[in-house]
């Protein structure tokens, strides 16, 4: 399939541990520059971008990256797979998606945003096949969450903050709504990670805290209101901190 997006895995002190990298084909991996030779030890057949040390923390990664690739899939270095959740049998690993499939679906996805002239695409962010109706394939609002981002050029109002620390998905998805007001998310596929949040190392665990993720509620709140709220146990999964969020977008 031709090649919308670059698809880049950022990572962060997992010179050993991308498991992301076998889960998709044709990926790069992005780090700082002073971490640059212990991922190519690691992944020597693995194309390895860098950015500057002085850009620090999840928002200004995500920043430095579209400004100098424009179209990109921002993919977490801790996915295990792609997941297929409209499959009401999953004997034998059906749901299971191969890597070059999962490539192909990271482009077909990217390649019907740009039809639909929205910027922010993504996969569901339901890790649980039992959240997912086969009535509802796709969505065109909401929340593109962060295990695979997929950004597109042309929106001239993407400025990120580092004031958010963990809850970026959430700051792009109101962001991108109050001025794009579209995005497309494909809800038959989603990605597949056996360690959970404050679980594993690297990464975003050194940023990470219960803490930071209030700092996250109070400043996401200052900037789209009611939109954000905390969210409420559900039946198939509860509550990691008193602070997870729901994005309530009004349209």
């Amino acid at each position: 399939m031709k090649e919308i997006v670059k698809c880049m895995i950022i990572s962060h002190k997992r010179p050993n541990n991308v498991k992301s990298i076998k889960a998709f084909s044709n990926v790069c991996i992005c780090v700082e520059e002073s971490q640059k030779q212990a991922y190519q030890e690691n992944y020597p057949d693995t194309e390895i971008v860098t950015h500057p040390d002085s850009v620090i923390g999840l928002a200004m990664k995500y920043q430095w990256m579209y400004e100098n690739f424009k179209n990109i899939a921002i993919i977490a270095d801790d996915i295990d797979t792609l997941r297929r959740n409209y499959l009401a049998d999953n004997k034998g690993k059906k749901d299971i998606i191969d890597s070059e499939t999962a490539y192909n679906i990271i482009q077909a996805t990217a390649k019907t945003a740009q039809n639909m002239g929205v910027y922010l695409s993504a996969l569901s962010k339901e890790s649980n096949p039992l959240t997912y109706s086969g009535h509802n394939p796709f969505k065109l609002t909401g929340l593109a969450s962060g295990g695979v981002l997929i950004l597109l050029e042309g929106w001239k109002h993407f400025k990120l903050s580092p004031r958010c620390i963990s809850g970026l998905d959430y700051y792009m998805s109101g962001l991108n709504a109050h001025y794009n007001r579209r995005l497309f998310i494909d809800n038959r596929y989603s990605v597949v990670c056996k360690e959970g949040t404050f679980i594993s190392k690297g990464g975003m665990a050194e940023h990470r805290s219960v803490e930071t993720e209030k700092k996250d509620m109070e400043f996401l709140k200052e900037l789209f209101g009611d939109a954000i709220q905390v969210k409420t146990n559900h039946n198939l999964r509860k509550k990691l901190h008193p602070y997870e969020k729901t994005l309530k977008i009004p349209f």
